[in-house]
């Protein structure tokens, strides 16, 4: 059981990482290039193993020192969210200096794995313990209960994706086990920022574009599931999406720039079947220009 999600794990963290060298090796940018350095945590045992791999700006400047802090701030959110398994409590917000980002990663992956190793083993005790006293499994089953563990599963990562001389982009992206079939990929999504006001651009489209980009973004899924031969026709794909109607919704998350235009990604059960994947596709700039916000406008 742990081979299968801890294969999972890796094969999402390779991906991830494939994904990012594929992007910068497409930068073109000729301004001065934020540098980023990567703070990482990691400790394991048979009941959980929680990994934090987080990629920060260390370049001196206003401009990068706000796009870092914005950042830790987002970060700090979603880290403190996973003190709620079992409990409605999150963990204490960091109390040292922002300025210390490895002492941040260390705190909160310290925190995470404290938590899961412990809730993980209560866990096991309790289903080994009921497996062991049932008579309704078999002496075999019973060995595999006492052999095999749900090891709880935490990685954290946010790598830089993308820069040019107008914009860098980070990618936020967790994947959680806590038992059962398998776990879920989630985290903020890709974060944008503009090189030369350091602010996040948080809104990339007007909203009548969600109506007037309709063929496209059918057509981006339809390519996206060709590999899988999962339709015949786009009407027989939208039977089968979750989404009502016949629009299919922005994702929850912002597109994100690349240079052959904004790429949108769905996440696991945002429109379809965990089998599914995450859903994405490109809209070309040509097609999205007429529906950019100001502040999208301003680093494309």
């Amino acid at each position: 059981m742990t081979l299968n999600h801890s294969f999972m794990r890796k094969f999402i963290l390779i991906a991830a990482y494939a994904l990012a060298a594929v992007l910068l090796s497409s930068c073109t940018g000729s301004g001065s290039r934020i540098a980023t350095r990567n703070y990482s945590y990691a400790d394991s045992t048979k009941y959980a193993e929680v990994h934090l791999s987080i990629d920060l700006p260390i370049t001196k400047s206003e401009v990068a020192d706000s796009i870092k802090y914005r950042l830790l701030d987002l970060l700090q959110g979603s880290l403190q969210q996973y003190g709620r398994s079992y409990e409605d409590t999150t963990y204490v917000p960091y109390p040292g200096d922002l300025k210390d980002a490895q002492g941040f990663v260390k705190y909160y992956g310290e925190n995470i794995f404290e938590r899961s190793n412990a809730l993980s083993k209560a866990d096991d005790d309790q289903r080994v313990e009921y497996i062991m006293n049932s008579a309704d499994f078999s002496d075999e089953e019973r060995q595999f209960a006492l052999d095999n563990v749900y090891t709880w599963q935490y990685d954290v990562t946010l790598y830089e994706t993308e820069q040019t001389d107008k914009y860098i982009v980070f990618s936020s992206s967790d994947y959680v086990y806590m038992g059962g079939a398998h776990g879920g990929v989630t985290g903020l999504g890709s974060l944008t920022f503009s090189k030369e006001t350091g602010k996040q651009i948080e809104s990339f489209l007007l909203p009548e574009s969600l109506f007037a980009l309709q063929p496209y973004m059918k057509r981006g899924l339809m390519e996206y599931f060709a590999d899988e031969e999962a339709f015949a026709s786009e009407s027989e794909m939208m039977e089968n999406l979750f989404i009502e109607g016949d629009e299919i919704p922005m994702p929850a998350f912002n597109p994100f720039p690349s240079k052959e235009g904004l790429v949108f990604v769905y996440q696991q059960y945002e429109i379809a079947s965990y089998a599914s994947g995450m859903p994405s596709f490109t809209l070309p700039y040509d097609v999205v220009r007429p529906y950019l916000t100001e502040e999208a406008e301003s680093i494309l």
